[in-house]
């Protein structure tokens, strides 16, 4: 009976000074009523290690239990000790030998599973749980199953966990926490049109989560305008939003192409609503404006951010995304000041802001500061990404031996390489002019790396060639590429086009035209105009203007092309015909639709035209001249002998 009486952190001074017991037992229940003294004993042990933590005393308190738990509360109890003081293994070593797994046995293991986020094991636990035990999750299991559906994508799973739910009658209004996480499942596994259904069903019965789990639903999947739409009536339903309600809505808004200034605006009403922003706010728009070119504004918002007085203390993820627009911008002396300040703080252990200062070193060409950063990181916790920065700090500042060593040793490391490990080494070789060892890496990849050679691989081998002026090579990768089963992408279509430009060969324009229409890319507005451009420069004015007529949109830079495409092949009358239906079509020329226009009047000879447009074009089209205008009147007036 000594070691009955514990108190959380204090099992060592408890288990040696038996005077400390109460003289008053505690009262029983009724649930401790039917366990033997002995099972009471070691639960209230493996509580007391439980709450300190301690997973040294746990397995004590373990091989006093012995290896077969006499009582299944006692496994339960000894599954879920484990868990919670960081020995899965263990935990799942005991759960696997239990004879009887109640309950409670299923629950310690599932919430472990759970707290790793290891979200296939959570529902195969499930699984087994109901067809091994035939046992139903109750009230507390249901949300963390469902949330390893969410974050799994598993829609079928969840939606029988949905049904056992209304069978088990714990999907009811009054549980409020199980609907909620089915909502989040439904929203996180994009289906927005059942999530909508059921959060109409939650009628009265919602709260700050649900609104924030279907509004989050509509930003990922990328529905912006319901998504505010159901902020606005969030509002007008009389719930205040929070600030993870307006942290979700200020993400959403980062990741449109004019979204940041909007973000900002949002943030700013945030505030006058009396909701502070926190520091996830501040690193979602510092990001935000960084990932949208936009750096300086990114960094302004770090410094109003130290500067705000409001107590928001910078993380990791925010220091990494400052030091991310340092890199972009190369502040070095900012970067090094950015660096100090982690120092300061403490953040410096942070592998991400690690990774972060290797890269704004590297990019700053400080590559002796790169490596003394990355050498400060402990072997054990360089990841994929901090071994993929200093590889490519070396490989890209020219230094592919080095690259290259680093490369092996990261080899032996225990941190495998992925596509973007191989990637950097191809581009380093390629910039730096070692066609023979950039392709050597590229034929090795798959049969000495394991890795597939995605697009990317390829769009840089064709890029890399086509710098050094080796375009029937580009084409040779372009067709190996497609024979490999590997897809052109946009990046690749745009590499190799302007690589039959000059071959005079429209038969190879053609060519890439077909694989164009094979990867469904005819929707690309980019790859439709540099067809129109190439069919032009290879001599065939016929497909430039098929690709054209073909087109279900036309930007100024399509008529633009085609009006060259005329002129260049001696059709002034045309390219002038295509200048009055683009004006009919509602498109506003610009500056270099004028300057092909002038020469189109040159070539015609139309003197008086050609003066009207040029002096007319700040009136009538708001464009000041520019030196290719100029040139085309010299020739307009040069050709006509007038002054």
């Amino acid at each position: 009976m000594v070691l009955l009486y514990y108190r959380p952190n204090q099992f060592s001074s408890i288990y040696e000074h038996p005077s400390r017991i109460p003289r008053q037992p505690p009262k029983p229940t009724i649930l401790s009523a039917l366990k033997p003294p002995q099972t009471k004993t070691h639960i209230a042990l493996l509580e007391s290690c439980i709450h300190s933590g301690s997973l040294d005393q746990g397995r004590l308190v373990h091989s006093m239990i012995g290896v077969d738990p006499p009582d299944p509360f006692v496994g339960a109890k000894l599954v879920s000790m484990y868990c919670k003081c960081g020995s899965l293994e263990d935990a799942r070593a005991v759960f696997e030998s239990l004879r009887v797994r109640n309950i409670f046995a299923w629950s310690a293991m599932i919430g472990g599973c759970a707290r790793d986020h290891r979200w296939t094991d959570v529902v195969k636990l499930f699984y087994r749980m109901v067809g091994d035990d035939g046992l139903i999750p109750d009230g507390l299991l249901f949300p963390k199953i469902l949330q390893a559906c969410a974050n799994s994508g598993d829609v079928q799973t969840g939606v029988l966990l949905h049904s056992l739910a209304l069978r088990k009658s714990v999907s009811c209004p009054s549980l409020v926490h199980v609907n909620n996480a089915l909502l989040a499942m439904y929203a996180m596994c994009g289906e927005l049109a059942s999530a909508r259904r059921f959060f109409d069903g939650m009628d009265s019965h919602r709260d700050h989560v649900t609104w924030n789990s279907i509004i989050s639903g509509y930003c990922r999947c990328g529905d912006h305008v319901e998504a505010m739409r159901m902020f606005e009536r969030m509002r007008g339903e009389g719930f205040d939003p929070g600030v993870v309600t307006w942290n979700i809505v200020i993400a959403s808004c980062c990741k449109r192409a004019d979204g940041p200034d909007h973000a900002l605006e949002l943030m700013e009403e945030m505030v006058l609503s009396g909701v502070m922003p926190d520091v996830v706010t501040w690193t979602t728009l510092i990001s935000g404006f960084t990932q949208k070119d936009r750096p300086m504004k990114g960094l302004e918002l770090f410094r109003e951010m130290l500067c705000a007085g409001a107590g928001v203390r910078p993380n990791g993820m925010t220091i990494a995304a400052a030091l991310s627009a340092c890199a972009s911008v190369k502040a070095l002396n900012l970067g090094k000041e950015i660096h100090s300040f982690a120092i300061k703080t403490g953040s410096d252990t942070n592998v991400l802001v690690g990774n972060s200062l290797i890269d704004m070193y590297a990019k700053s060409g400080e590559l002796d500061s790169a490596r003394s950063v990355f050498d400060e990181i402990k072997e054990s916790e360089r990841d994929v990404f901090t071994w993929n920065s200093i590889i490519s700090a070396y490989a890209q500042n020219g230094d592919c031996e080095m690259a290259h060593k680093l490369f092996v040793e990261m080899g032996g490391s225990g941190v495998c390489r992925n596509a973007i490990t191989w990637n950097v080494m191809i581009s380093g070789y390629l910039q730096n002019g070692d066609e023979d060892r950039a392709m050597q890496h590229f034929r090795v990849m798959e049969s000495d790396g394991g890795i597939k050679r995605n697009t990317a691989s390829w769009n840089l081998l064709i890029s890399g060639v086509l710098q050094h002026g080796r375009k029937i090579k580009a084409l040779d990768i372009f067709r190996e590429m497609q024979f490999n089963d590997s897809r052109p992408n946009l990046v690749t279509i745009l590499s190799i086009l302007p690589a039959c430009a000059n071959l005079v060969s429209a038969s190879k324009v053609k060519e890439i035209h077909c694989s164009v229409l094979r990867g469904g890319l005819e929707s690309e507005l980019l790859i439709m105009n540099s067809l129109i451009d190439t069919y032009s420069k290879s001599g065939d004015i016929f497909s430039a203007r098929s690709v054209f007529e073909g087109m279900s949109f036309r930007d100024v830079v399509s008529w633009n092309l085609l009006i060259s495409s005329y002129l260049l092949h001696g059709c002034p009358e045309i390219a002038l015909e295509r200048f009055e239906l683009m004006k009919e079509g509602g498109v506003t020329p610009n500056w270099i639709t004028l300057a092909g226009v002038l020469f189109a009047y040159s070539h015609l000879g139309k003197v008086n035209e050609g003066k009207n447009l040029f002096s007319k074009m700040m009136e009538d089209h708001q464009l000041i001249p520019r030196l290719q205008h100029f040139e085309a009147m010299v020739d307009l007036l040069g050709r006509s002998g007038r002054p």
